[in-house]
This record gives C-alpha cells, structure tokens and sequence, in this order.
C-alpha cells in the first residue's frame, strides 16, 4: 500500500471519528442503520411470503417487484420537486410515520387471510412513500453536515445496507413472516424517533414565480438536453430491468423451488448482494476519494457545469460528496446540495 493511499484512509477515519462528534449527523446515521436493518429483514419475508402463499408464485413475485418500483418511478420527480419546497426532516418524518403504519398494517393483517391484491396495494403505498424519502434523505445531508465532513458521511452509507437484515430475515421468516414484517415495522419507528430527536430544519429557499408542473418538467429537459446523462441512465435502467430485478426474483425462487433450499439460505443468498456491493462501494471511497465522487465514480468529473435537480431548477451548491467537486452528477441527480 503506498504511503499516500494509506495517508487518505488515515484522513477518512479520522474524518469519520470528528463527524460523529455532531449530534445531527450522529442520529441520522443511528436511524438509517437500524431502518436499513429493517428493510433487509423485510426484502426476505416479504420475498417468502408472495412464494409461499403463491405458489409456485414468481410470475406473481415480479408483479408485486414492479408494484414498488413502478410507483417509485412515476412519482420520484413529483417527490425531488416536493423536497424542494418543504422542510426534509419534516418530509422525512411523514414519510417514515407513512411507512410504519404500511408495514404495520400488513403484519396485523397476516393474523387473518392475506390476498394477494392486498400485498399489491402495499407494495404501490411503499413505493409511493419511497419516491419522497429518498429524495429528502440525499437532500437532508448536506443541510446538517459540515462541508468538509461530507465525504465522511458518504462513506457511511454501507452502514446502512441490506446486510446483516437479510440474514436475520431468513431467520425470522422462517418462524414468521408477520413478526419479521412487525421488525421491520419496529425499525421505522426507531428512525423516525431519531428525526424526532433532531433539530427542525427550515423550508428551502427558492426563488417566487416558479410552479412544480415548471420544476418537473425542466428535469426531463435537462436530461434530454445532456447526452452522456440520458445515456447513462438508459443503460443503467436496462441493467436494472434485465439483470438486477430478474436477479432478485428468480433467485428466491430457484432456491425454493428447485434446489429446495431453507428460506435460511434465501436470506444468507440476498445478503451477499448487499455485502458485496458495501465492499465495493469502500473500496471505491477510500481509494479515490480524492478524484471523484464515490457514488457516481469517474461520471462525476466530466459532470455538465449547470448543477442542476432532475426534477427541479438548478439548486447550485457543492457536491454533497466530495466539496471541493464543482461537477457532480451523483448530487445533481438526487437533488443534494441545496442549502
């Protein structure tokens, strides 16, 4: 390992250690980790309960993938518009209370007979709520971290993915999908707890005259217009429609069905996605922290000079991730950067 390599992670762990010295960021962290938690618990029982109660049931498991993603999709530039507009705690706040009355509601309702129209309906809620707290959350960041911290926070992230959940959702699942679900319920709770906690954030500042149909359609624009955007996105969204999402239906399934593995092994088979990709991820951070930003990679160099929200007028700023970046696609895209 050569001497500046190991002076940079050197810089990132102390960075790290300073940036949990903050009380804001701190209880940020401390929420997204257990609801992370949670989110893998659910992804395994809710996987085994659309196989089991629908067997063989991958046809209908696809459905009930789209059924999230689909409403994620239509609504996400509705939800980056709103963050816009509206405090992120308080949009962070509503959209976890939205969630944990969701996921609340569906393990009740596994006490009595679940259809299957039922679990659609809630998959729709999910990712309806989602479209708005992502957003919020990718914009919340650089509202209560110091500038010289947000590369620190960033490399945080990991913590919060599908790791240890997936593993504890086999468990769980394998003696009840409604008490995994009533985890991942109990989760919710804890992070919204950790938001109570955190000082209220005002509304952002935004210019009068602007209306959300104005803000909503300039992001498609924007996109249209930046070619090495939109053809970006095009193959990302292509690697997630043909290998990523039939990745994590036909998985489960063949374990299940065809090699009649445990629902135990179903949850350690999801968790290698999520161990995998944190690894990944880390590496990448440490490495080359100090040329580009580490979720967008090498992107966010050749980034378009207009800092600009998919789905709202340009918001200006530094990159979330890495400050001294004028550039950063990653920041552009999710609405980061706004103070």
């Amino acid at each position: 390992m050569s001497p500046h390599l190991l002076l940079t992670r050197m810089q990132k762990k102390l960075a790290i250690l300073q940036l949990l010295k903050h009380r804001e960021p701190t209880l940020l962290i401390v929420g997204q980790t257990i609801s992370g938690f949670g989110d893998g618990v659910a992804l395994v029982a809710l996987t085994l309960l659309v196989l089991v109660s629908t067997h063989p049931g991958v046809t209908k498991l696809a459905w009930f993938a789209a059924a999230r993603v689909v409403p994620f999709v239509a609504f996400v530039l509705f939800g980056r518009v709103i963050v816009d507009r509206i405090s992120r705690r308080l949009l962070l706040l509503i959209s976890d209370s939205m969630r944990t009355l969701n996921r609340g509601a569906r393990g009740l309702h596994r006490t009595c007979i679940l259809q299957y129209w039922e679990l659609l309906v809630f998959g729709v809620l999910s990712g309806t709520f989602d479209a708005v707290f992502t957003p919020a959350i990718m914009a919340i960041t650089p509202e209560i971290v110091p500038d010289d911290l947000l590369p620190a926070m960033n490399s945080l992230r990991p913590l919060s993915n599908n790791l240890i959940g997936p593993a504890v959702g086999g468990v769980l699942a394998a003696w009840s999908t409604s008490f995994a679900i009533g985890v991942d319920c109990a989760t919710f709770i804890v992070s919204a707890g950790a938001l109570v906690l955190m000082k209220p954030t005002p509304a952002p500042d935004r210019k009068a005259g602007a209306s959300m149909i104005d803000d909503v359609r300039e992001g498609p624009r924007y996109v249209r217009d930046t070619r090495w955007l939109w053809t970006t996105l095009l193959a990302v969204t292509f690697v997630n429609a043909l290998v990523a999402t039939p990745t994590f239906v036909l998985i489960p399934y063949f374990l299940l069905h065809n090699f009649h593995s445990s629902k135990l092994v179903v949850g350690y088979a999801l968790a290698t996605f999520g161990l995998a990709g944190a690894i990944g991820a880390h590496r990448e951070q440490f490495e080359n922290a100090t040329a580009t930003c580490a979720p967008c990679g090498p992107i966010g160099r050749s980034a378009h000079s207009r800092h600009s929200s998919l789905a709202s007028r340009p918001v200006g700023g530094k990159c979330s991730c890495f400050p001294s970046s004028p550039h950063c696609c990653c920041c552009s895209a999710t609405s980061f950067g706004s103070r």
